[in-house]
């Protein structure tokens, strides 16, 4: 979208939810072509771009067939007047955003030491990526667990809340991190130096999405 006049909503589009992992260092690749291979001749001459192999090809070439079928019964629909009001994969997902909203509000007046609740400087579609874009539905912290109760929390304390600042864990380790705030404890003096990276990869993440829309 336009980075000056950011468009959020009202462009339907057809989207895949399987998240790209070729920025991974622990994604799966393909397996190194056998010596052999290479003895046959110049194998990189028979693929369109590196790291694409030929064998892969037929497969790549169903995905645009499905994408179109799908923008096609999107159409249909809406031509016949039926509109799809929600996909199935989000379906109910709004309600899960607007409860992770409100209790991140409790927590953000708790932490202020507000009697009454202020407004979180977060709409509940920014909420929405926080948990299911930015950190995949999952915690934060590695191993990355799917979480029965996610909780958004603050991750720098010190900072003002926003897209960028702003973790899932669970309702433990979010009272465990602001404990240790309380008690001047850094992230890497509560946590450790591998739930500090995970969680800078994620920032870094935020930061580019934010600079794109904004």
């Amino acid at each position: 979208m336009h980075p000056v006049h950011p468009v959020l909503a009202g462009i339907p589009v057809v989207y895949s939810t399987e998240v790209p992992s070729s920025d991974d260092p622990n994604a799966l690749g393909l397996l190194p072509l056998p010596d052999e291979e290479f003895q046959k001749g110049k194998v990189d001459e028979l693929a369109p771009f590196a790291d694409f192999r030929v064998r892969i090809i037929p497969v790549l070439g169903m995905i645009p067939a499905i994408f179109g079928m799908h923008i096609a019964t999107y159409l249909v629909c809406e031509l016949g007047g039926r509109k799809i009001k929600e996909p199935l994969a989000v379906k109910g997902r709004k309600k899960l955003w607007e409860k992770l909203a409100k209790d991140l509000t409790a927590r953000e007046t708790k932490w202020a030491g507000l009697d009454k609740q202020q407004r979180i400087p977060l709409t509940d579609q920014e909420v929405g990526f926080i948990f299911e874009e930015l950190h995949r539905s999952k915690s934060s912290f590695p191993p990355f667990e799917s979480l029965s109760r996610p909780t958004l929390v603050r991750w720098d304390f010190n900072r003002p809340l926003s897209v960028v600042n702003c973790i899932v864990v669970s309702p433990q380790e979010a009272s465990k991190h602001e404990e240790g705030y309380r008690n001047g404890l850094s992230p890497l003096q509560l946590w450790g130096k591998e739930v500090v990276e995970a969680v800078q990869r994620r920032r870094a993440e935020a930061e580019h999405w934010v600079k794109a829309v904004y």
